[in-house]
């Protein structure tokens, strides 16, 4: 039997967090399962603007569920 995962919490979280295009672009690549450096290759960028962007997400994601 099929089940529909509700995304809405994440969705909503997502939005919280307003993430600018490059770490929304970024962060899905990464979680897909590339490691930092293919990434970087992927979309032609430095492997330090990809650490940046991994880690940005990681600060306003602190924020928006208030752990900081």
């Amino acid at each position: 039997m099929y089940t529909k995962n509700d995304y809405t919490a994440v969705d909503g979280l997502i939005a919280k967090m307003k993430l600018i295009a490059a770490e929304y672009e970024s962060l899905s690549i990464l979680i897909a399962g590339f490691i930092m450096l293919q990434i970087s290759r992927m979309l032609n960028v430095n492997h330090t603007t990809i650490w940046r962007r991994k880690m940005s997400p990681q600060k306003k994601y602190a924020l928006a569920t208030n752990i900081l």
